[in-house]
């Protein structure tokens, strides 16, 4: 994935799984900006 907010051009890696209607990502990505890729990442989307 390619961010364009707030820096543009920044990739992250995700592993990704979906299951029926939800789809579930994670990486670890520098979250908090201090220049470290050290923040577990989690999310959760389902489709409506």
């Amino acid at each position: 994935m390619t961010d364009t907010f707030p820096k543009q051009g920044v990739t992250y890696k995700y592993k990704l799984s979906i299951n029926g209607n939800i789809a579930r990502f994670n990486g670890i990505i520098d979250f908090d900006g201090d220049g470290k890729t050290d923040d577990e990442y989690i999310g959760k989307q389902r489709k409506q």
